[in-house]
């Protein structure tokens, strides 16, 4: 999730084209000063952030660090995406624990069907005294029978469930532009690198109700509510350097090294519906994320000033609110395998408090739907039932409207236009194992292993969970 992973244009200019650069943006007491370029770095006063670049008007030098702390607008919303995913995975698991669960007074066997629990009658005691012709034989046990197809039980059922995941995450991502020297003419290239490595590691559970019967014989619906921590250690490291040899021959290579922290806790609320085999799985909540952000720079200045170093912190916060909805239904294919079809949509929107200027973010939202298919295989192992699930989706951010600071803004600080490509309409693909372990009497676990990525992006996870119906 990269949306908005960064627009911004690199300008990198020597002292005289400084000049006419900063008279087109515009260097006046609306070009603010950040971590990212204080008034003075190394005897050279007078700075300030404009649109990327730190300059005093004379010389100046382009801000990777700048640049990379723009991408937390995208990597905060890939830790609220992964709470969603969780709690979307739970809500999933419910539902089905619900569906196949057989009613009281019958337990599901090994062939799959629900069968009349057998109890044992005490035989008769008899007087060894007494003629053998005039015993009580021992009733016969009785045999189990099939299961009515239609679960209808009296009055309301709670359930409860949580889960553990982990999540390692990769993105590169290489943008390049060209600014203009006056004196010199255009063509000074340049390309920006950026790197994110991210692990996050979380828990979130929920307690819901269940009613059956609605509108249908057999349909049901449960709402519950949900809440959970999750936080993830990023590190960004990014680099900016002239494409081919400069025309400044003063111009170095500027390169940062970021390390940052998100966490904070969830809360929310979810239902699930089903009828048949049609369902559909829906949760609304809010991420209240704290972002820790410390970084270290080399600042490749022109006009002879060389490479300084540059380091700071920085903090903000931001809430997460998040609606996010699956459709399913199931077609059987055999006795003991299904296919799913599935499609869903997800929405989230960023809200920041006032320090994530000086961080380059500001409030934003981002629209992500999503389509594939899950293939289900029920077993037996002992007298455990399991199901073995794979699914395959592809999905991608349709929408991204702000997240970064863009040039242009009034008051803006930070790199405008586009150097590194937005995640917007990038298509990517997720693939899931999963098996579930449904003991009866309402208890189950389940493990998962999970790998998605595309263009520059990679990622694996897993996650393992207990749900219990009473």
């Amino acid at each position: 999730m990269l949306g908005a992973f960064v627009r911004g244009r690199s300008r990198i200019v020597k002292s005289l084209c400084i000049s006419a650069f900063l008279g087109l943006i515009g260097f006046s007491a609306q070009a603010q000063g950040t971590i990212f370029c204080p008034a003075t770095i190394n005897g050279i006063t007078n700075l300030q952030l404009v649109n990327g670049l730190c300059t005093n008007g004379t010389t100046g030098a382009f801000s990777t660090a700048a640049l990379s702390s723009q991408a937390l607008g995208d990597i905060q919303q890939s830790v609220t995406q992964q709470t969603t995913t969780a709690t979307l995975d739970a809500i999933s698991a419910r539902r089905k624990e619900e569906v196949e669960r057989c009613p009281l007074g019958f337990e599901r066997s090994t062939d799959g069907t629900c069968k009349r629990t057998v109890v044992a009658e005490p035989t008769p005691r008899v007087s060894s005294s007494r003629p053998a012709a005039h015993r009580q034989k021992a009733p016969a046990p009785m045999m189990p029978v099939k299961a009515q197809p239609v679960v209808v039980d009296p009055g309301w059922r709670w359930g409860a469930w949580a889960h553990g995941f982990g999540d390692y995450e990769r993105r590169t991502e290489s943008g390049s532009s060209s600014v203009s020297f006056q004196g010199v003419g255009s063509g000074q290239g340049i390309t920006t690198d950026l790197t994110q490595k991210a692990t996050t590691g979380g828990v979130i559970g929920g307690v819901d109700i269940t009613s059956r019967g609605l509108f249908a014989g057999n349909d049901g619906l449960i709402v519950g509510i949900l809440a959970g921590y999750s936080s993830t250690n990023i590190s960004l490291t990014g680099t900016t350097r002239p494409t081919g040899p400069p025309l400044d021959p003063t111009l170095g290579i500027g390169s940062s090294a970021s390390t940052i922290r998100v966490s904070g806790p969830t809360i929310g609320g979810y239902y699930t519906y089903f009828n048949g085999a049609f369902s559909n799985d829906t949760t609304v909540k809010a991420d209240f994320l704290s972002i820790n952000e410390t970084f270290s720079e080399t600042l490749a200045f022109t006009n002879s000033n060389g490479t300084q170093f540059n380091s700071g912190v920085g903090s903000t916060n931001v809430t997460n609110f998040v609606v996010a909805s699956n459709y399913q239904y199931r077609f059987p294919i055999s006795a003991t395998l299904w296919i799913e079809p599935t499609v869903g949509y997800r929405y989230t929107n960023s809200s920041y408090d006032s320090g994530a200027a000086a961080l380059g973010l500001q409030d934003g939202h981002d629209w992500r739907v999503q389509g594939g298919a899950r293939f289900g295989i029920e077993s037996f192992w002992n007298a455990v039932h399991v199901t073995t699930t794979i699914t395959g989706l592809a999905y991608s951010d349709v929408s991204i409207v702000g997240g970064p600071i863009v040039g242009g803004a009034t008051g803006a600080s930070f790199a405008g236009g586009t150097v590194l490509p937005s995640d917007q309409g990038k298509v990517r693909g997720d693939g899931i194992f999963s098996a579930n372990f449904d003991y009866g009497q309402g208890l189950s676990t389940f493990v998962q292993a999970e790998v998605y990525g595309g263009q520059g992006l990679f990622g694996a996870g897993g996650r393992v969970g207990a749900r219990m119906q009473f």
